[in-house]
């Protein structure tokens, strides 16, 4: 599904590299019934369903002291 990329490491980051990983298919892409037009498309889709369902998670515990909304997204 990905492609794994060697690149140089941001400078300062104390690393000679990074891998990024980059989709191998850049075409149309179906993940649990629903058709996308790219894996970017699909990815930007899945994170809009998490940071809403950790919004709505947040508000019903009425905040989570050790993390943020924000926080939880990137780690993903």
């Amino acid at each position: 599904m990905f492609e794994e990329k060697i690149v140089p490491a941001e400078s300062g980051s104390g690393r000679l590299f990074d891998i990024h990983y980059e989709p191998k298919n850049k075409g149309p892409i179906e993940c649990l019934g629903i058709r996308f037009s790219s894996d970017q498309e699909r990815h930007e889709y899945f994170i809009k369903q998490l940071r809403q369902g950790l919004e709505e998670l947040h508000a019903k515990l009425g905040g989570v002291p050790f993390t943020t909304v924000e926080e939880a997204v990137e780690r993903m």
